[in-house]
């Protein structure tokens, strides 16, 4: 048999979890984002424009300096 604080610290843990999990957005492009920002005039062409490889992994992917800013205004 668990203690009841053990108990109470696991429900804590998993309630913060699940708060941060719902609350966090993720930072993704699409398709049709680039193709809005090429209708409003910005030149994204590739992945390029944002990110320092051409075609970004999930999780191993690194922004340039407009790809940073990018992030920060979300």
């Amino acid at each position: 048999m668990r203690k009841p604080d053990s108990r109470i610290a696991l429900t804590a843990l998993v309630l913060f979890w699940a708060g941060w999990i719902a609350l966090t957005a993720v930072s993704t492009a699409t398709l049709p984002m680039q193709k809005k920002a090429k209708e409003l005039g910005f030149p994204a062409d590739n992945c390029l424009y944002c990110h320092n490889e051409k075609l970004p992994k999930k999780g191993a992917m690194t922004h340039n300096a407009r790809g940073e800013w990018l992030v920060g205004e979300k």
